[in-house]
């Protein structure tokens, strides 16, 4: 089966010829539209003329809307908590299958099993509030959310490593 490639093929250059003439078309007609008086012409039933104005505009708050709004919260929403595992490490790539032998397939399955197993058994980790802590000199106070920094350089993977060994 051959791959999917951007390289110009016969198919491509015919659809891509096609969708140019309609679109070069179709723009001819729009500017003509904008500009030509049609009520001269017999054309009472073409929308007003504030439309050439009016749908380019549109399209392109659109285009802003989606760009910077839309498409940062997909991308957001598909991102896994500082928390998860696969924030860490990937684990689709634990499903790949390598053609060296049969022995890797069933070491990649039991990995991934072993991570799922490993995430339904770690809960998350709460944070408790001691009093009189000797360290603080006081009683413990959860952080602001302007004070806290989660990055992942902070995160002890020491316990996970003995599990994916």
């Amino acid at each position: 089966m051959a791959e999917h490639t951007p390289a110009p093929t016969p198919h491509r250059a015919v659809y891509g010829f096609g969708f140019y003439l309609l679109f070069f078309t179709i723009f001819i007609l729009y500017v003509m539209w904008a500009l030509l008086p049609t009520e001269s012409w017999g054309l009472h039933y073409l929308p007003d003329k504030y439309f050439a104005a009016y749908l380019p505009i549109l399209l392109l708050m659109a285009m802003f809307i989606f760009e910077f709004f839309i498409y940062p919260g997909i991308g957001l929403a598909m991102t896994p908590n500082v928390d998860d595992m696969e924030s860490v490490m990937d684990t689709t790539l634990l499903l790949r299958h390598v053609d060296v032998g049969q022995d890797t397939n069933l070491k990649n399955e039991s990995l991934w099993t072993q991570v799922r197993w490993h995430k339904q058994l770690t809960p998350r980790k709460e944070r408790k509030l001691l009093q009189n802590c000797s360290f603080c000199k006081g009683a413990h106070r959860l952080p602001a959310a302007h004070e806290q920094i989660s990055t992942l350089r902070f995160l002890d993977l020491q316990d996970h490593s003995d599990n994916f060994n």
